[in-house]
């Protein structure tokens, strides 16, 4: 039985800045300060696995389920 890989989107920078409508500028503030997640380097390339896009999704979205009014 052979075993299936299932592969992940890869998020460049340019297209975060479309996903969160984000000047990229403003996207590495956030990596540098820790609130955005690091890049991956494949290649020479820097890029998000969709992975880890999902994670810092799903923490954005209890966050605002805590802090809700």
């Amino acid at each position: 039985m052979q075993a299936t890989s299932v592969i992940k989107r890869r998020y460049n920078t340019r297209d975060i800045e479309e996903l969160l409508n984000k000047h990229r500028t403003t996207i590495w503030r956030w990596v540098k300060a820790g609130a955005f997640p690091e890049p991956q380097y494949i290649n020479g390339q820097r890029s998000w696995s969709e992975d880890d896009l999902d994670e810092w999704l799903e923490g954005l979205e209890t966050f605002d389920e805590h802090h809700a009014r």
